[in-house]
């Protein structure tokens, strides 16, 4: 039913129905009770903001079968071959993240001692640059000093970082990139 309130509530024909928002009209008519809880919540004070309260449900019983079913969930998209795109500043800025040592990349990134199984095709991304004001070489180097900083050698970092700028060049969308002679 609560499926089915919500979707009533984003369906203009059901709102119209009830003379929503002009005017709700009286119910001259049987109505479901669907139909009257929506009433209810769009006209009484009460019900509407008991409706909006967050109700907080413990997780702490279901945190293994959320492990696993994000291994699996992981283990398949690693089987398909999806990239998955990182942005590493603009998570860390908005994400629940108090330092990029948390970041998930860390965990499903392929190179840094993870689960071959479970390891994910990722690229790095920057995000917009206005409200984040970074670039991709920025994002670069902030996961090279995140890397040092966490005990990698700069060889290591330098090693996975390249891996994962090929990830990301065999991902995109784009042409083949022409071979470059770094030599010259």
């Amino acid at each position: 039913d609560a499926t089915r309130l919500i979707q009533w509530l984003h369906s203009p024909r059901a709102l119209r129905r009830l003379g929503f928002p002009d005017t709700m009209l009286a119910r001259q008519t049987e109505s479901n009770q669907l139909e009257r809880q929506l009433e209810r919540y769009l006209t009484e004070p009460l019900v509407y903001r008991r409706c909006r309260e967050i109700e907080w449900i413990p997780v702490s019983n279901d945190a293994e079968a959320l492990i696993e079913l994000q291994r699996l969930v992981r283990q398949k998209y690693a089987a398909s071959g999806i990239t998955i795109e990182v942005n590493p500043i603009s998570n860390l800025l908005i994400g629940d993240l108090s330092d990029l040592k948390k970041h998930p990349l860390w965990r499903i990134s392929p190179g840094l001692d993870n689960d071959v199984e479970t390891t994910l095709r990722i690229c790095i991304g920057s995000d917009d640059p206005l409200p984040f004001a970074t670039s991709l070489p920025e994002e670069y180097q902030f996961l090279f000093d995140s890397l040092v900083l966490a005990g990698r050698s700069q060889a290591e970092a330098r090693e996975w970082l390249e891996h994962i700028r090929q990830l990301g060049m065999e991902s995109r969308f784009t042409t083949p990139p022409l071979p470059v002679d770094l030599k010259n």
